[in-house]
């Protein structure tokens, strides 16, 4: 189901809900959320960011591009893929893409087009890059497969719901972690100004896929893997 939230009826875009129910008469289970882009920009608009005289430290512009119109039924109903066994293999294929040691991850793909959502996505993490510590993230595909939806263009709708543990530790057993105190992480290991050995946290991350009819590059439409919801955190205290 295609939406849009309360007061952002103009936005470009929309919110992306599946849900799934157990049977005939069954109720209605939402499964999984996201957001694509909609519609294309007004006559004369652009799909470049508005540039900022002081850009927020952490906050990262994307350009989404915009997904193409589902194939529909004569009755008007949304079309499912017939080569979505072979679709659904973007999903392990976004999820290896996204495993990489920091700063080695590689931008080029034969499996994906460059864009925000991958080359850009990568080169933000190897960005991450720090003498003292070493970083690393490691994705897997969770949850069950998801409809895969046809486009009028040929090709298909693939939403990949991600697993990905970051780990982040000393390179030596002199280097230490030390998070801000507004660090989502550092409250939720009970706060404080306290050094760590090493942590590992446990993101979800969700992306929609447009796959190429008869193969090729496929496009990342979405994914908030820039702001990952956070699951779980450990750590080792550094002494």
């Amino acid at each position: 189901m295609l939406s849009k939230r309360e007061g952002a009826e103009t936005d470009r875009s929309s919110v992306l809900h599946y849900f799934t129910r157990g049977g005939d008469g069954a109720g209605w289970k939402a499964v999984a959320a996201t957001w694509v882009v909609t519609e294309p920009p007004p006559p004369g608009g652009s799909d470049e960011p508005t540039p900022t005289q002081s850009p927020k430290d952490g906050v990262v512009k994307a350009r989404p591009k915009v997904m193409p119109a589902p194939a529909r039924e004569a009755v008007g109903s949304v079309r499912l893929s017939p080569t979505a066994t072979a679709d659904l293999g973007v999903w392990g294929r976004y999820a290896d893409y996204l495993s990489f040691t920091v700063p080695a991850g590689k931008p080029d793909s034969p499996h994906f087009e460059r864009g925000d959502f991958t080359s850009k996505l990568v080169d933000h993490f190897n960005g991450w890059d720090e003498d003292e510590l070493q970083r690393s993230f490691s994705y897997r595909p969770v949850g069950e497969e998801l409809p895969v939806f046809a486009l009028e263009n040929g090709g298909s709708l693939v939403t990949c719901t991600l697993e990905g543990i970051y780990r982040d530790r000393g390179r030596t057993a002199g280097n230490w972690i030390e998070m801000r105190a507004e660090n989502t992480s550092g409250a939720l290991l009970g706060g404080g100004r306290r050094k760590w050995a090493s942590l590992e946290e446990v993101w979800s991350v969700t992306a929609v896929v447009e796959v190429l009819k008869g193969g090729g590059p496929a496009t990342v439409l979405s994914t908030d893997a820039y702001g990952a919801t956070k699951l779980s955190v450990k750590g080792v205290d550094w002494k």
